[in-house]
Order: C-alpha cells, then structure tokens, then sequence
C-alpha cells in the first residue's frame, strides 16, 4: 500500500508539473529565427539574440539590446507537456501589440520534441508566413 501511495504522489507530481505550464512564468531565450512561407519554407533567416517573456497572462518578446519586439495578451491557451519545456506542446491565442502601434491577432506556439524547444508565431496581417524562433536557453 505505502509503495502506491508513492508512484500515485510521484504521478499527481509529474502531472502537476507538465500541465501547470499554462500558468507558470518561464524566460525563453533565443539567437536563430526563421520566416517561413505558408508551405513551411524558410524564405529569411535572422541571427539575432532576443528574450521570449511568457507569464500566465502575457508575452514579452525584446532583442537583447532591450528593445520592443511585440507585447502579446494571451487570450486563450492550452499546454500539454508530457515532460515540462522537453516534450509537448503550449498553443497561445494572442492579441499583439506592436511598437509602432499596429495591433494584430495571432497564435503563438512553444513545441518541445526530444528536449528542442522552438516557438511559432503567426499574425492575421502577415498572410500565411510563420516566424519560427529556436530557443537555445530557459
């Protein structure tokens, strides 16, 4: 009995910790990003160090320089992480905001697989083309 007690405690933990990622506050860093075409093909690349803020309710995204990339309100989300930030997926409604004042819809996706984390980010305006950012630090 007490060696149940013990798998279903460590089970609740594992649980608690790949599906709590919805609500956690994490920093993502990266240094490679991709414009993608609506086929996902890569039409542009950039080498340029930004941070990736998520917080429950909001992402932050700012080149290491500090300057303003977007400020995003999450509208919807749904995590599903077998192994949290290594193994599944975090899919984000948002509402952008850019410097410049333009404001768009879009989606932000964080997809694990194997320990490699990227981030996918779409926008109404941008007609099919994705910016996928490959994060190399938490």
């Amino acid at each position: 009995m007490k060696k149940l007690v013990i798998i279903i405690s460590a089970w609740l933990l594992t649980m608690n910790v790949a599906f709590g990622q919805c609500d956690s506050s994490f920093v993502l860093h990266t240094v490679k990003q991709e414009m993608l075409n609506e086929k996902d093909e890569v039409v542009d690349n950039e080498d340029d160090a930004a941070t990736i803020d998520i917080s429950s309710n909001k992402i932050v995204i700012t080149k290491d320089n500090g300057e303003n990339i977007l400020t995003a309100t999450i509208l919807k989300k749904d995590c599903k992480w077998k192994a949290a930030l290594k193994d599944g997926k975090s899919a984000y409604e948002l509402s952008v905001s850019f410097p410049d004042g333009r404001e768009s819809k879009g989606t932000g996706t964080l997809e694990g697989k194997e320990g490699n984390l990227h981030f996918v980010l779409t926008f109404e305006h941008m007609q099919g083309k994705k910016i996928k950012a490959y994060i190399d630090k938490i």
